[in-house]
């Protein structure tokens, strides 16, 4: 009786521990950061889409690892992300993980190392293409 609840506790503190990348981002703190306008943006790209972009500057200026975030940029919703290592991050795509919405990505560049876009921004672009296509 006594392992049964000792293992119970170990669970139920590992799931309270365990947060998924998402929820991690979404708790980074905003920082100053040079500003951008909504203009920078494409045409394409919704007020909301643009919030995100700012955020995502403003959360990830300083950080010594890399996120990476695909976002809808017609409705601003974060679809999918991943936290990274120092210099290099990574998602698996699944086909069609994306149908139905407008996708854009965004990464940050380990704050040591030159800031996006990189050559990798532009392969990332070419997936996406691929997926939607």
């Amino acid at each position: 009786m006594k392992f049964k609840k000792i293992f119970l506790m170990m669970i139920l503190v590992l799931v309270l521990i365990k947060q998924t990348d998402c929820e991690k981002y979404v708790k980074l703190k905003l920082n100053d950061a040079p500003l951008i306008k909504k203009s920078d943006l494409p045409p394409e790209f919704s007020d909301e889409a643009f919030k995100v972009v700012d955020e995502f500057i403003r959360k990830t200026i300083d950080l010594n690892y890399e996120i990476l975030l695909y976002f809808d940029y017609t409705t601003g919703e974060i679809l999918k992300c991943k936290i990274g290592e120092i210099n290099k991050v990574k998602i698996e795509l699944k086909e069609n993980e994306f149908k139905g919405h407008n996708v854009a990505s965004i990464h940050n560049h380990h704050k040591s190392v030159y800031t996006p876009p990189s050559p990798q921004n532009f392969s990332i672009f070419q997936g996406i293409l691929k997926i939607t296509n």
